[in-house]
């Protein structure tokens, strides 16, 4: 599911028609998100490790906060409005440093999407 809707969020994205970034973005972060944290779980039961603390959905909360940081570069308030979606303020050191690192890594290799058709207008 996770790989399907990524290669249609890029697909529809590249259409041109009014199909949005911001829901795909999130639903694809979440989806990977949510298998990074089952992986962990799983494999730790495997080594004989206690990852019992693992929870799978903050781990979906996080990557879908990167994967729209990654995306849109969008930053601080991105992590906000995550933080006052949850109604909690536990979750802000992982959702503020996954933010940093995602727009990090995205302005290494290129410029936003919102910045790329700025440009071409």
């Amino acid at each position: 599911f996770g790989i399907f809707n990524y290669f249609t969020s890029c697909w529809t994205y590249g259409l041109g028609v009014p199909s949005g970034l911001f829901v795909p973005s999130l639903l694809t972060g979440a989806v990977f998100g949510r298998i990074v944290g089952e992986l962990l779980r799983h494999f730790g039961k495997e080594v004989g490790l206690s990852f019992s603390f693992v929870n799978p959905g903050l781990y979906a909360l996080v990557g879908a906060n990167a994967m729209l940081a990654g995306c849109g570069r969008i930053t601080i308030s991105l992590a906000m409005i995550i933080i006052e979606a949850t109604g909690s303020s536990t979750f802000g050191v992982p959702l503020f440093m996954a933010v940093v690192i995602a727009k990090w890594t995205g302005d290494y290799y290129n410029r936003g999407i919102y910045d790329l058709h700025i440009i071409e207008l």
